[in-house]
């Protein structure tokens, strides 16, 4: 009985090894990205969402901080007001999701402004606070 045992977890590690040596093969790193969403789903940007957004954007998630009052851009952060987005398509369904994600792990790699962002700006949100700061900028 323990050489079954034996065999199948060296089934399954063989499996993992071919799965990630194919993953290698292709040749293409995969470009760093934020980690992946948490299993809650965002709620339908709702005017009450984007206005508790913005509660959290100049409170408790210290978004003004850098990104000024109104989110026109501050001494850190780029402007959230304007047209240019580097990090999401802002028409893509998943948008609000995408954003939230983006804010809960943050940008160590800045494409348009001089500095980073920590996760959640340094803050500690939660789920739900994070999709409400999602819909009120995307409302912007």
């Amino acid at each position: 009985m323990a050489d079954r045992k034996g065999s199948k977890g060296a089934a399954v590690l063989f499996v993992a090894v071919a799965a990630l040596a194919a993953g290698c093969a292709s040749g293409a790193a995969p470009e760093p990205g934020p980690a992946p969403m948490a299993d809650a789903a965002p709620a339908a940007p709702t005017p009450e969402l984007i206005a508790e957004g913005q509660q959290i954007f100049g409170g408790a998630g210290r978004c003004s901080v850098c990104h000024g009052s109104g989110a026109v851009g501050g001494r850190f952060g780029p402007d959230l007001t304007d047209a240019e987005w580097a990090w999401i398509d802002p028409a893509s369904p998943s948008a609000m999701a995408d954003l939230a994600n983006l804010i809960r792990t943050g940008v160590t790699e800045p494409r348009i402004s001089d500095t980073g962002m920590p996760p959640m700006g340094g803050g500690n949100l939660t789920d739900a606070q994070l999709n409400a700061l999602a819909a009120y900028i995307l409302s912007l």
